[in-house]
Formats: structure tokens, C-alpha cells, sequence
């Protein structure tokens, strides 16, 4: 009895031995686990403390550039407003080197009719001429010298005056020039004599142009040439490449090849476009040539030589049957 009594007692400190080890490990993982959740949430307050770092700076940042941006815009602002105060100011200068002007002028026209007795000519190109005038005719003025009253009466083109003030203070505006006369016009023989001339040689025609400084009409002459060369140029080439087809598409008949026969087809189609193209393309060139030296004629020596009228002929040729477009 003593003996199973004593076996119990070992059995039952055995178990609550177990029942201790068994309670300390539990224990041990529970505060591990405590121990890995309090880590866990360290490291996510850790990455929310530096997503919160990272934001602030981001917004920090774009503060700056906000600021930034403002503050070029302002000074863009600001900088176009005294480029515009510039410019309102340098307006009201002209303003008023303007009306100073005016007014010295006036003042001096005033005090020149009102100080001086003679007649005042004012010429479109600034010239004033002090006179006496004598008649006023449908295309001139009569005037002598002032200075110079007992030397001879000198004419002068009304379409070169701009204003007359008289003596008395009256003034008299010439708005219209009236065409010019064409008695009145200065022919220069020796200069229309090489301008017949050279007729229809477009290079000599360039040359006589720079050489007597008309640069207007040279350039556009020279334009004109360009266009007409051109012309020639296109109309080369669509003979040629209808040559080409020509040949190719006979070619295609003779040895019953249909590829050759569309090919030649083709070129020829080609062919005849630019030629048709060339043709209105010389033909303008021509009368821009033509305009051209019929404009200096007139101006220069009042006659009209160089009138255009193009002709298309079709027929035989030196070399056979073929178009001719002369103009």
C-alpha cells in the first residue's frame, strides 16, 4: 500500500512537471509572439514615419516649384509692363518730337510769310525756292529768283510742287500730279538706239539693265528668263521620256511583251503631261518678258513696241512634224 502510494506521488509531481515545462513553453511563445508583433508594428510605424518623411518633402518640393514658377511668372509680368511703359513712353517722345516739329515749322512758315515778301515753293522732295511768281499754266509755274528778279523766268512742272505759299500768307496745295506730257519727255537717243537694238537677245537685254542701273527691271527679267528656262527644261524632258515610251512601247508590240507595252504607255502618258505643262509655263515667261520691255519703252521713251500674242502652229517642221509655240 505505502509502495503504490508512493508511485502515485511520483506520477503526479511527473505531471505537474509536464503540466510546468508545458505552461513555460507556452509562455516562452507567447511572449515571442508579443516580442515579433511589437517588432511588426515598429516596422510599420518605421515605413509610415518615412512614407510621412517622403510626403512632406514631395510637398515640400513642389511648394518650391510652385514658389518658383510664381515668382517668374511676376517678374515676367513685371518685366513685360516696363517693356510696355517703354514703348508708351517712346510713343509719347515721338509724340512730341512730332508736334515740336510741327510747330517749329508752321512757326517758321508763319514768320517767313509774315517776314518775308516773296513767294515760297515747296517742292515735293523737301526744296523750298524763294520766287516771284508769275503765271501758273496747266502744267507749269512761272517764277523768277527772288534774289535774282531781274534775271530770266524759269519754269518748273507742277506735278513737283507740293505747296506755294504767297506772299500775302495764302497757300496753294498741288494734291494731283497730272500725267506727264509727252513733249516734256527727255529721250535719250543713244540709250533707245541699243534698247532697239538688242531685241529679243536676253542676255544682252540683263546686261543692258545692270549696266544703266535698272535694277527693278533687271531682277524681274531675270525672273522671267528663269521661269522660261524652266519651260524649255520641262519640255526637254516630256520629249524625251515620250521618246523613251515611243520606244519602249513599240519595243512591247514587236516582241509581244505586255510589260514593255504598259511601260511605254506609262512613259509616254508622262511624257506628254510635261510638255503640255512646259508649254503655258515658256508661254507666261514670254509675256512677262514682253510686258516687261514694253513697260520700259513706254516709260523711258514713250512708245509701245512689244505687244504679245502667242501663236501655236502644228505642222511640218525642219525635222518633221511637231508643234511650235512662238511668243
Amino acid at each position: 500500500m505505502a509502495y503504490k502510494k508512493s508511485i502515485l506521488l511520483n506520477f503526479l509531481t511527473v505531471v505537474k512537471f509536464g503540466d510546468s515545462r508545458w505552461s513555460q513553453k507556452k509562455e516562452v511563445k507567447a511572449a515571442l509572439k508579443q516580442e515579433k508583433e511589437e517588432k511588426e508594428a515598429q516596422e510599420k510605424i518605421k515605413m509610415a514615419l518615412e512614407q510621412a518623411r517622403v510626403a512632406a518633402l514631395e510637398r515640400e518640393r513642389a511648394e518650391k516649384e510652385a514658389l518658383e514658377k510664381e515668382k517668374a511668372a511676376a517678374l515676367q509680368r513685371e518685366r513685360i509692363a516696363l517693356e510696355r511703359e517703354k514703348i508708351a513712353l517712346e510713343r509719347e517722345r515721338i509724340a512730341l518730337a512730332q508736334t515740336q516739329v510741327q510747330e517749329s515749322t508752321a512757326q517758321e512758315v508763319t514768320n517767313s510769310v509774315t517776314t518775308n515778301p516773296y513767294d515760297v515753293i515747296l517742292l515735293k522732295n523737301g526744296q523750298e525756292i524763294k520766287a516771284k511768281v508769275f503765271e501758273i499754266t496747266e502744267q507749269q509755274v512761272k517764277y523768277k529768283d527772288f534774289d535774282y528778279q531781274s534775271g530770266p523766268v524759269r519754269n518748273i512742272n507742277k506735278y513737283e510742287i507740293f505747296m506755294i505759299t504767297y506772299e500775302n500768307g495764302k497757300k496753294e496745295v498741288f494734291n494731283k500730279q497730272p500725267s506727264t506730257p509727252t513733249s516734256e519727255i527727255n529721250y535719250d537717243t543713244k540709250l533707245k538706239n541699243e534698247f532697239e537694238r538688242i531685241g529679243n537677245n536676253d542676255y544682252e537685254m540683263l546686261e543692258f539693265f545692270m549696266r544703266n542701273r535698272f535694277p527693278n527691271y533687271y531682277d524681274n527679267f531675270q525672273s522671267a528668263c528663269s521661269k522660261r528656262e524652266s519651260g524649255k527644261a520641262l519640255l526637254g524632258v516630256g520629249l524625251g521620256v515620250s521618246g523613251l515610251g515611243i520606244v519602249l512601247l513599240s519595243s512591247g508590240l514587236a516582241v509581244d511583251n505586255y510589260d514593255l507595252w504598259v511601260s511605254g504607255s506609262v512613259f509616254m502618258g508622262v511624257g506628254g503631261v510635261l510638255t503640255i505643262v512646259s508649254i503655258p509655263v515658256s508661254a507666261s515667261a514670254g509675256a512677262k518678258k514682253k510686258a516687261i520691255k514694253n513697260d520700259f519703252s513706254r516709260k523711258m521713251f514713250g512708245i509701245n513696241n512689244y505687244s504679245y500674242q502667242p501663236k501655236l502652229d502644228f505642222g511640218l517642221t525642219a525635222t518633221g512634224v511637231g508643234i511650235t509655240l512662238n511668243f
